[in-house]
Formats: C-alpha cells, structure tokens, sequence
C-alpha cells in the first residue's frame, strides 16, 4: 500500500509498503529534498510498519543503496539492523 505525506495539499513524501505472507517491505521511501531532516521519512517508515503489523507481520525489511547514507540514517535510527546484502538481479536486455 502506498501511503504519502502532504503539507497543505502538496505530496512531499511517499512509501510503498508490501509483504509477502511473512516479511514487511518498506519500498520507495523518498522525501521531496525540502522537507528533509524533519521526520517525515520515520513517520511513514512508522505508519507502514503499523498497517503491516495490522496484517500479522511482525518482520520488517527495507533495501538501500550502498551510497544513501541519509535512508541508512533514518533505518538506523528506528532500531533496524544493517546487514551486508548479495544482490541479484537480470536485465532483460541491454539498456534497461
């Protein structure tokens, strides 16, 4: 589900939170640049992890690129654990 945050009618940020039966995904969580460092990520983060928890998830996980620092920051900061990752993946052709 994704869920946004607004002030005064303008979407200043944004989460998409999925499951898959046993695991929470907090996905494409991003904050428009000037509404940065005032919570807003933690509290969509919190909200996510509340409507999840609502359908029984009780595990929470979330992917960050290497060099976002900010995004490690703000999972740090409400108590996830940042473990080292193998990612895979496949194109399904050059360019994409």
């Amino acid at each position: 589900r994704y869920l946004g945050a607004f002030d005064r009618g303008r979407l200043v940020g944004v989460v998409l939170g999925t499951q898959d039966g046993r695991k929470g995904w907090i996905n494409r969580l991003a904050v428009h640049p000037d509404y940065r460092r005032t919570h807003i990520a933690s509290r969509l983060v919190r909200t996510c992890e509340r409507g999840l928890r609502a359908q029984g998830i009780q595990m929470f996980a979330a992917l960050i690129e290497p060099d976002n620092a900010a995004s490690e920051a703000v999972f740090r900061s409400l108590g996830y654990e940042i473990l080292p990752m193998l990612y895979a993946r496949r194109k399904s052709r050059p360019g994409v």
